[in-house]
């Protein structure tokens, strides 16, 4: 009976901790998109520009870079847990103050914080999760963020339809992430071993250009389709904005789906069937003429897991003692490759047409196509990548 009572124990503990990272990302997620709909209220408030809004968000890109390219430094000194820590606690600091803030430029201020806290939560749980090696883990920890920001808009339009404005939103943002601060704070998120820095980053090049045209796929299908649909396929506004509803609901389930039961399939397949299926989808968006649209479920559904696992392999490339610092690059060619892939699509359809839309997302599907091969990322993880090795860098 004793011995059957610390098996119950330790597995609840073990669910418990995956909870954590689940929800560690619905946090994270949550303001990401509820900015957007903030801003027409607050912009009046503080009667800005509408343009002020790139201020904003890149002022938070700044602070993310920030810390995501230095995360091997600051995992080095203070241990992944405590990279994690300092971030949610930098994040929650930023969000209460843009909550309170009584001028623009604070809120600028505490969108510094914001983005200095996403970076290291991001590339922190990240890492945290790929030295565990678990893939289940990884596809919940992504799936949680496509949760948080579906979720935040909603939070964010409920405080304004209320007549309460946008404050008490970002103070809800600011106690979620408080309330993250609680079961992190003097917890192990699992064992690895002391961190190191890159030493020269050259040898992260193609692995950062993996993640950063993988995130413009990402976003550039994501962002450019409702224009795509409405003028070139003629659809209704409505039933454009449900396809790209269709589009983000089926990267979060596919994510999900990794989470649940995808690990009883081999890395190397899942890759090998998810990148080729992207370049389908891109061709069907392109070329599919009345089921064109259909493209936008494939390619959500087939580039949902590229993410999570090219994130999974990171140690058996690098070596666990590397992993934070590779991590950190990684995430900041993502936060680059999503605000630069959709800017490049944006000029190519500008000059050439809206009808150039298919033909871009099939060239950077082709493009990903190449680097996931020529990166070799076909490796399986196994327990020798946490077993911290020279690296080619």
């Amino acid at each position: 009976m004793g011995s059957g009572y610390r098996r119950r124990v330790k597995r609840v503990r073990r669910q418990a901790g995956t909870a954590v990272f689940a929800v560690a990302f619905v946090v994270l997620g949550l303001p990401d998109f509820g900015h957007g709909v903030a801003w027409p209220t607050m912009r009046s408030e503080f009667d800005r520009p509408l343009v002020d809004l790139g201020t904003f968000l890149t002022v938070a890109a700044a602070g993310y870079l920030l810390v995501a390219t230095t995360a091997g430094r600051l995992a080095r000194r203070w241990g992944v847990e405590g990279l994690v820590l300092r971030a949610t606690l930098s994040s929650a600091s930023g969000l209460l103050l843009i909550a309170v803030a009584p001028s623009w430029p604070a809120v600028l201020g505490a969108s510094a914080l914001c983005g200095v806290g996403a970076g290291g939560m991001d590339t922190g749980f990240n890492a945290a999760v790929a030295l565990r090696q678990d893939r289940r883990l990884m596809g919940l920890l992504h799936a949680g963020y496509g949760v948080g920001a579906a979720i935040g808009p909603v939070v964010m339009g409920a405080s304004l339809a209320s007549g309460r404005g946008w404050r008490p939103a970002y103070a809800a943002f600011a106690v979620a992430s408080l309330l993250l601060v609680v079961p992190i704070a003097g917890k192990s998120l699992g064992d690895s071993p002391p961190q190191q820095t890159m030493g020269s980053p050259r040898g992260m090049l193609l692995p950062c250009l993996a993640f950063f045209v993988y995130v413009s796929l990402e976003v550039t299908i994501g962002q450019w389709a409702f224009i795509s649909l409405t003028r070139h396929r003629g659809l209704a506004e409505f039933w454009a904005s449900a396809w790209v509803g269709l589009y983000w609901v089926a990267l979060t389930a596919g994510r999900l789906w990794l989470g649940l039961a995808g690990h009883r399939v081999p890395v190397h397949r899942l890759l090998g069937l998810a990148v080729p299926g992207a370049a389908g989808a891109a061709a069907i968006l392109w070329l599919g003429g009345p089921v064109a649209p259909a493209g936008l479920v494939v390619g959500g559904l087939a580039l949902s897991v590229v993410f999570p696992l090219l994130m999974l392999l990171t140690p058996a490339r690098v070596g666990a003692e590397r992993a934070a610092a590779a991590i950190g690059w990684q995430t900041a060619a993502s936060s680059v490759g999503a605000a630069g892939g959709p800017a490049m699509a944006g000029i190519v359809l500008e000059r050439v047409g809206i009808e150039a839309y298919g033909p871009i997302a099939l060239v950077m599907a082709a493009a990903l196509a190449a680097v996931v091969v020529a990166l070799g990322s076909g490796v399986e993880p196994d327990n020798e990548a946490l077993t911290p090795r020279r690296s080619e860098t």
